[in-house]
């Protein structure tokens, strides 16, 4: 839900990771897909920029973020 409400607020490159899902792909199956680790304890989110990104381009990011998540955990 967070993800979407970023990219609806034109910003991409922000990806949250819940952890608990499990994805099966060619017989092999993947517990906390997704995530960095199988069984990582938190949920978290991974954000990209790119070269050229300015302080601003983050401040706004920072901005549109805490508002999106005060929206989230209400």
């Amino acid at each position: 839900m967070l993800g979407s409400m970023l990219f609806t607020r034109c910003c991409s490159g922000a990806r949250v990771v819940a952890g608990h899902g499990v994805k099966e792909v060619a017989g092999i199956r993947f517990p906390g897909y997704g995530a960095h680790h199988d069984h990582y304890p938190h949920r978290y989110i991974t954000v990209a920029c790119a070269i050229g990104t300015t302080k601003r381009d983050i401040d706004v990011f920072l901005q549109r973020l805490a508002k999106c998540w005060s929206s989230a955990i209400k």
